[in-house]
């Protein structure tokens, strides 16, 4: 039995720390491949929709995304590389890979977008932010 508890303890940690596969020096995408990734386009007045794309401890995005508070906002979300998702804890909205999420921006103020799947050594880092202005 405790083999058997043993062999899923380690079983769990090797996925835990694979899954975003390779080091930051073999895995880190390169500028040029990265530079037009994302897309912040005004589907109508109020509603904004972008593309957030995920490599190994990054989002390929701007800094921020702005939106107004009301706005209807659509996220979608592709992996580049490695396993990951995203959290906005202020508004309880998570996804994860080739999802699309959409809610309404009803708190101003900055709000980080977080990873959701834990990735390995760079997971930390992995943020963006959400500023909705009035």
């Amino acid at each position: 039995m405790k083999k058997l508890l043993s062999l899923m303890i380690v079983a769990v940690a090797v996925v835990a720390l694979t899954a975003c596969g390779g080091d930051e020096e073999t895995s880190a995408p390169d500028a040029e491949e990265t530079s037009a990734e994302v897309v912040d386009v005004n589907v109508e007045a109020g509603d904004k929709e972008f593309t957030i794309v995920a490599t190994n401890f990054d989002y390929v995005s701007d800094e921020e995304l702005v939106v107004k508070k009301g706005d209807k906002v659509t996220l979608h979300i592709e992996n580049e590389e490695g396993v990951h998702g995203l959290d906005i804890p202020s508004f309880g909205i998570q996804g994860g890979a080739g999802e699309t999420v959409e809610f309404e921006a009803t708190e101003a103020g900055t709000h980080e977008i977080l990873c959701s799947i834990p990735c390995g050594a760079g997971h930390n880092d992995m943020k963006i932010n959400l500023v909705v202005v009035d």
